[in-house]
């Protein structure tokens, strides 16, 4: 989203016109561009049809009240990218706490005092720009730094070959390299991660789709995360059916969204636990994909903002492991740019179930009782 001006385009919502017309007013003649809609549907139609830098939303509205807006706009802006300042009366404390926990940056209370307002405006405006250049710098520097990470990765595995060709390398050579080898893929995966990220925020990265085994496509993930599966001696089970599923898909930006619900599920699943992935063809012909972790599941709190970027759960990692908290949020654009949808849920007998639906090219069977289970053994291999 790009800032409109130096001050930024604001849009209002709230159903009394009168207030409406009024702030509008003021804010456009202290220099903001201001759009003015009188209900919640409306709000997001407006955003949907152009781009804004910050909503000042009323709470109190009838048919769809604040709370519920919030909440839509959160499922596709985070906190910096659309800052959103709520309007509430005095008594409405309770509300400004459901307020905060659908994801508010601010409010101010009703009448609302224009300078108040104003310099809760600039500092929202600012902290969201600051936020994008942030951005804009971690693109530029992980562009910079992916060719020479690329460099010290190949020379590393280069190294590790010829070792095992008959060159002498001590033990301790040797697990030196495969940490060099090891620490790089993550950072590569990092640098990866932000600039697909910026990719996807300024609508660059574009799709190569082609007829698609999602089933074959799972198993190879599965075996791609085998090794960071057994450091925690987790064992991954596969449920996949009989006969292929097709979709019409980006095959590495399907693998790369496997790859982040593979790798949350392996960063939050308890040692010694089973990871279960399974391929399913829906009733209406779609096909869904989800990945059922071994860890504590998600708090309430957790599944309104684990799409989001930079994104703080509950839950902590279990192995150490650090991410960017792109991984999620990359997925979920990956999957709605081929048409399909995203989510989460808790099992009732633990863990937390990521999943993905996409619209099929053709399936070979609607019937789940062609699932056959393939578990995979601690170092993820299947049996024969």
């Amino acid at each position: 989203m790009r800032m409109h001006e130096e001050s930024g385009k604001i849009l209002v919502v709230d159903d009394n016109d009168l207030n409406v017309e009024m702030l509008c007013m003021r804010l456009k003649r202290s220099g903001y561009e201001a759009v003015g809609v009188y209900s919640g549907p409306q709000a997001l139609q407006a955003l949907e049809q152009s781009e804004f830098d910050l909503v000042v939303l009323d709470i109190m509205m009838p048919e769809m009240d604040g709370i519920e807006v919030l909440r839509e706009i959160r499922k596709r802006y985070s906190l910096d990218e659309l800052p959103v300042i709520m309007a509430t009366a005095k008594t409405e404390s309770a509300d400004m706490v459901k307020a905060f926990e659908a994801g508010a940056n601010d409010y101010v209370t009703k009448p609302i005092d224009l300078w108040v307002l104003l310099a809760r405006i600039k500092t929202h405006l600012k902290l969201r720009q600051l936020a994008k250049e942030k951005d804009e710098f971690l693109a530029i520097a992980s562009h910079d730094l992916k060719n020479p990470l690329n460099n010290i990765h190949g020379y590393a595995k280069l190294l590790l070959t010829i070792g095992q060709e008959g060159m002498p390398i001590t033990k301790d050579m040797r697990m030196m390299l495969e940490r060099i080898l090891q620490q790089s893929r993550v950072m590569l995966r990092i640098i990866i991660d932000y600039l697909d990220y910026y990719a996807l925020q300024e609508g660059r990265l574009t799709l190569a789709r082609e007829p698609v085994n999602l089933c074959s496509l799972v198993e190879e993930c599965a075996r791609e995360h085998e090794g960071a599966a057994a450091v925690k001696e987790l064992s991954i089970h596969l449920e996949l059916p009989s006969l292929p599923v097709i979709a019409l898909v980006d095959a590495e930006r399907i693998r790369q969204v496997l790859h982040n619900f593979f790798s949350n599920a392996i960063k939050f699943s308890e040692r010694g636990r089973t990871i279960t992935a399974r391929v399913e063809t829906l009733p209406d012909g779609k096909v869904k994909v989800a990945i059922h972790d071994g860890g504590p599941g998600l708090a309430p709190e957790d599944f309104r903002r684990v799409f989001q970027k930079h994104a703080k759960l509950s839950a902590r990692s279990t192995g150490g492991e650090r991410s960017t908290g792109l991984g999620l949020s990359i997925a979920k654009r990956l999957v709605e740019m081929h048409g399909g949808t995203v989510g989460c849920e808790n099992h009732p007998e633990g863990g937390a179930i990521f999943w993905f639906v996409l619209p099929a090219a053709k399936t070979s069977s609607h019937n789940e009782s062609d699932a056959a289970s393939q578990p995979l053994n601690a170092s993820g291999t299947s049996p024969a």
